[in-house]
């Protein structure tokens, strides 16, 4: 019995000891590692990741220390090639100036210095990437000459006049409706009751699938072009990305001035749709998400009409370039006649 007794208690040790292991390794991964034990669960599904974007962060340098219009933003590391509606919009007229200033006061508040939003020349509603700045293998990434650079934009451009002339579509309304913060930015949500986003994204998808000229640059860049046509499957603006991490120190908000030689910066209305308040302490990921989301709570849907779309050569990282620069062309919306286009 002396044996068993003994053999019992050896036995209960051991599990005891492995038990202790694991506690062990647990806790030191806890220590080492929060990102992990943070992670989206459904004992803690309040937890929220983000991405800090090395672009954003050289624009907010750039914008934050230059007050004159004359100083170009940032260059890409290669140009991308967008199709986009309403290039600007928050520079269009005064009601959406203002729009846009509350949004951008009420983000900036929210966040604490972790969000830069765009200044208001860069605003746009994407139809479609077509040849993306961040990606290596993008056509406009290498592999062509700058004259058949020039040429693969130039064979976009009349491929998509042709095919809006055909279209015939006139200018349309689309209503922001509310905001939402991902891991890589925050951006405005658009309903479309027309579904002109969608018509145009099917033509998009047409021009890639048939036009002879872009099957040329397509053979020549072993099937690149078709693959890099990305459609998204939502109507949005981006309008903030993360430039830090975490936020020890919370920052007051400061608006950003600089612009790229459009219209001059305007002064912030003292009305905001954010929650001010509770601005001390830690800011991490998770506590950023619960001050966007109260923000979002209060925002104030508004209308932006769509006059036109640029095909735009976006060599500064979101459309931060000036239009003269990054206005490869511009297609006007105007039934019931047809669709014409001019260069830059």
């Amino acid at each position: 019995p002396q044996v068993k007794e003994r053999g019992a208690l050896l036995y209960l040790s051991s599990i005891f000891r492995v038990v202790i292991l694991f506690s062990g390794i647990i806790a030191l991964g806890a220590w080492c590692f929060p990102v992990i034990m943070l992670s989206p669960s459904p004992s803690n599904p309040a937890a929220f990741h983000f991405h800090v974007d090395q672009d954003a962060v050289a624009l907010k340098a750039w914008a934050m220390q230059n007050d004159s219009p004359l100083v170009p933003p940032p260059r890409a590391l290669h140009p991308g090639l967008v199709l986009v509606a309403e290039w600007a919009w928050a520079n269009m007229d005064k009601e959406q100036s203002e729009h846009y200033q509350r949004l951008q006061t009420a983000t900036g508040e929210a966040s604490l210095g972790l969000l830069y939003s765009y200044p208001a020349h860069a605003t746009h509603i994407t139809v479609s990437t077509l040849s993306s700045f961040k990606k290596p293998d993008a056509p406009r990434a290498g592999g062509l000459s700058p004259e058949a650079d020039a040429a693969f934009v130039a064979a976009w451009g009349d491929a998509l006049a042709g095919a809006l002339g055909n279209e015939n579509m006139a200018p349309f309304e689309l209503e922001a409706y509310k905001i939402e913060l991902s891991a890589g930015a925050a951006f405005l949500h658009f309903r479309d009751p027309t579904d002109s986003f969608g018509r145009l994204r099917a033509l998009v998808a047409s021009v890639r699938d048939t036009d002879p000229e872009l099957a040329t640059f397509d053979d020549l860049l072993g099937g690149r072009v078709r693959e890099a046509v990305h459609l998204p499957d939502i109507v949005h603006s981006s309008y903030a990305r993360f430039v830090a991490s975490s936020c020890d120190s919370p920052q007051p908000f400061v608006p950003v001035r600089a612009s790229a030689g459009d219209k001059p910066p305007t002064a912030m209305p003292d009305t905001t749709i954010g929650d001010t308040s509770g601005n001390s302490g830690s800011v991490d990921g998770t506590t950023l998400k619960s001050r966007f989301d109260a923000a979002a709570s209060r925002f104030r849907p508004f209308t932006v009409r769509v006059t036109g779309l640029t095909l735009a050569n976006e060599c500064s990282p979101y459309m931060h370039q000036g239009l003269e620069e990054g206005t490869a062309r511009f297609f006007p919306l105007q039934a019931p006649s047809a669709v014409s286009s001019t260069g830059p």
